[in-house]
Parts: structure tokens; sequence; C-alpha cells
């Protein structure tokens, strides 16, 4: 993805959580993102596009107060707050990395799972300076998005069936629409740190 058009395009496909993981004041309205500006102020007097409609591509926005419109490299500009390309490129790339990836709708969760999966996934926090990062950095993985979180304390089941809370690398499990419908968790031992065991929590 080398050009401005194939980053802005493949920032589209992922919309809504480009938009939960920049621009957090906001919220989905319909197919519509609303927020105060491309800063992330509260607000809603921009609207980003999430899906495509008709000819209309996902990622898009016009903000009504100021008369201005663009795509979701415009918005990448103002968080990094530089002009300079090859930062907002590699912001683009870094996000797109590690960006939720759309599942099937025909998803194994139940009813009464995907809540606690959905909690699950809530209570954990940013990777970074966590033993999670440390394992992803120790097999060559740098670029971390909204889709993975860290948690110090996640139930884990031994051999034996002994129940043990140990910390876990968490990944978001996402439906067509972005909404989480699960968490797999893979549970990480803090002295190496290497994975004990990946598992699914649906």
């Amino acid at each position: 993805m080398a050009t401005a058009q194939d980053l802005a395009r493949a920032l589209g496909n992922n919309a809504e959580a480009f938009c939960r993981h920049y621009l957090p004041n906001g919220r989905r309205v319909g197919n519509y993102w609303m927020i105060g500006n491309i800063h992330g102020d509260p607000g809603r007097s921009l609207a980003i596009r999430l899906k495509p409609s008709g000819q209309r591509v996902a990622g898009k926005w016009s903000d009504h107060s100021e008369g201005t419109f663009g795509d979701l490299l415009d918005v990448l500009r103002a968080h990094v707050t530089s002009d300079d390309w090859s930062k907002i490129a590699d912001e683009a790339r870094s996000f797109l990395g590690s960006a939720p990836m759309p599942t099937s709708p025909a998803s194994h969760a139940t009813s009464h799972s995907r809540p606690a999966g959905q909690r699950l996934f809530a209570l954990g926090r940013p990777i970074t300076d966590t033993p999670a990062h440390r394992y992803l950095g120790n097999r060559g993985i740098s670029r971390f998005g909204p889709a993975l979180r860290y948690h110090h304390s996640v139930y884990f089941l031994d051999g034996a069936n002994r129940r043990h809370q140990l910390p876990a690398l968490l990944a978001a499990i996402t439906d067509n629409d972005g909404t989480v419908t699960g968490c797999a968790r893979t549970w990480i031992d803090a002295r190496s740190p290497s994975d004990l065991s990946p598992s699914e929590f649906k």
C-alpha cells in the first residue's frame, strides 16, 4: 500500500475501528461516526461514513460547521500533528497492521457467551510496557492496534483442571459491523515471557 489512495481506501475499509481508536469521543449514529471535528473534540458537526453507500465510499467525512471534507488520512494528519507524509503513512500502516478484521456473521459465540467476551476485552488495557508487549516483541511483532489489549489476571485451567489466574494477551473477535463478539486469550508466562496456552473465549 504505497500510495495515499491505497492507504485511504484501506483505512476506509476499517472505518469504525479507526474511529473508535482515534476519535473515541464520538459515537455511531446509523452509518456515520459523529464527532466534533477531526481533532477528536466532542460534538456532532463532523460525520464520517462507516460503510459504502451506493457510489459513496467508506471513510469519507464532512464537517458541516466548517464546510470542509476529506478522508481518514486527514484525520491522521491531525492526530500526528504533522504534514510530513512519511509520518502520516507510517501511522496508517501501523494501525492497519493490527486493525480488527471482520469475521463471518455465523459466529460460534452463543447469546450468553458474547457478553462475557465483550466484558473481558473491555477490562483490558493497552499493551505498551506490559508482558504482552514483550511477548510480541520477542516474536518480531512491533505494530499494535486497538484489537489487542492486556489483562494482568485472567482465569486459566491447567491439565488437571485446576484454576489459576495468569496475565494474558487479549485479541478482539468482531463481526462484520466491527462489534466485539468474543475475546481470544493467550496466557503469558511473565518470567519468560512465553505463551502458556492460547484459547478462545467467545
